[in-house]
């Protein structure tokens, strides 16, 4: 990557916890995908440009749009009641338009900062040691020598069936022993944390099971279970029986953070699968390998960015995104699903109540 690239970069990552109010060009020219609080900051002068949504083969706006806020109350909602308050954090680029309806829905409710990115494809943790993923997580606002019972981190991806990746062992050393199949990145970062947790900070594991885990959107590939019939996601809505079972797996011995189970969500697949680069694009190639800085920092490195149209595209389901949020009956739908399941938001983040009232 070249110097230019590189002061690009750190000027990117200055700024990330800070809305500038850029021009819809401005946010087209972007490395990474603009985040929702940068599109609520062009919204009230966004003018849909024609030919848009592209709808082309078995890509369709329009009908991926909808499928999103369909299916996104009740996985707030499955979030929420597992753990109120976290930070929910989405993994690579096929759970961005996940990302974006469920972040605004906590910015419609004043809480911004709930949802964050975890920049990885496949290539990007290859040969990366235990240490280097904890310091490459840090741009996503993760910081494990600092986590609080106030505020979970849980990670979220689609899960797949996917393809073989062995787990290194505490010392970061390749072994053919564990297998990692469905959900390889989630699982592979829920791994790396509880090992630097249990054999560098010297802390209990069982003291990190309500801060940290892995929960996973089914897609067309997955399969509940491996190849000997065990079964290695639980539904999140059992989640007081699974904190007992990791309670109960966990061990000091070397793998014994492995018996950590992820969740898996019952949200439809159209949902699960909306932000697939097949069905509605992306805006830049995979993610690989993290840039290296002389400090010993990482920083997330994206792929050459698409063609226009599909960016421009992107900005559209964004802004619709926000839109169908803060539509009354969306509101209403998540604080229906929420009583109906005894979840109770925070009293702060009710700011969406007059909209209610209106309407």
């Amino acid at each position: 990557m070249n110097i230019l690239r590189l002061f690009s970069f750190l000027s990117l990552f200055l700024a990330t916890s800070l809305v500038f109010a850029q021009t819809e060009q401005e946010l087209l020219a972007r490395e990474l995908r603009p985040r929702m609080s940068q599109i609520i900051a062009t919204h009230a002068d966004y003018r849909v440009p024609p030919g848009i949504p592209i709808a082309q083969d078995h890509t369709n706006f329009p009908y991926f749009l909808k499928a999103l806020v369909d299916g996104a109350p009740n996985l707030i909602i499955q979030l929420e009641a597992a753990y109120p308050n976290a930070t929910f954090a989405f993994l690579g680029r096929d759970t961005q338009l996940i990302s974006d309806v469920v972040d605004a829905f906590y910015i419609s409710r004043g809480q911004p900062g709930r949802v964050t990115q975890i920049f990885t494809s496949k290539p990007t943790l290859v040969g990366m040691s235990y240490p280097e993923i904890i310091v490459y997580l840090k741009h996503s606002g993760f910081d494990i020598e600092n986590l609080s019972p106030d505020r979970p981190f849980i990670m979220i991806d689609t899960v797949s069936k996917g393809s073989d990746i062995y787990l290194p062992d505490a010392l970061g050393n390749q072994t053919s022993n564990h297998r990692l199949v469905s959900g390889r990145q989630g699982r592979l970062i829920l791994h790396a944390v509880y090992s630097y947790w249990t054999h560098t900070l010297k802390r209990n594991p069982q003291d990190l099971l309500k801060l940290f885990n892995f929960v996973g959107l089914q897609v067309s590939t997955f399969n509940l279970r491996d190849s000997n019939n065990q079964y290695y996601y639980r539904d999140i809505s059992d989640i007081k029986s699974i904190q007992k079972l990791n309670k109960n797996n966990i061990n000091d011995g070397l793998y014994g953070y492995n018996m950590i189970v992820p969740l898996i969500t019952d949200t439809p697949m159209k949902f699960n699968e909306a932000g697939y680069d097949h069905y509605t694009s992306a805006w830049h190639g995979k993610f690989q390998p993290p840039l290296r800085l002389l400090d010993g920092s990482l920083l997330p490195n994206p792929g050459a960015l698409l063609d226009p149209p599909w960016r421009v595209s992107i900005l559209w389901i964004q802004h619709g995104v926000w839109d169908a949020v803060n539509q009354s009956h969306f509101q209403r739908q998540v604080d229906e699903i929420a009583e109906a399941h005894d979840v109770q938001f925070l009293a702060h983040i009710r700011q969406c109540k007059n909209i209610l009232d209106a309407n």
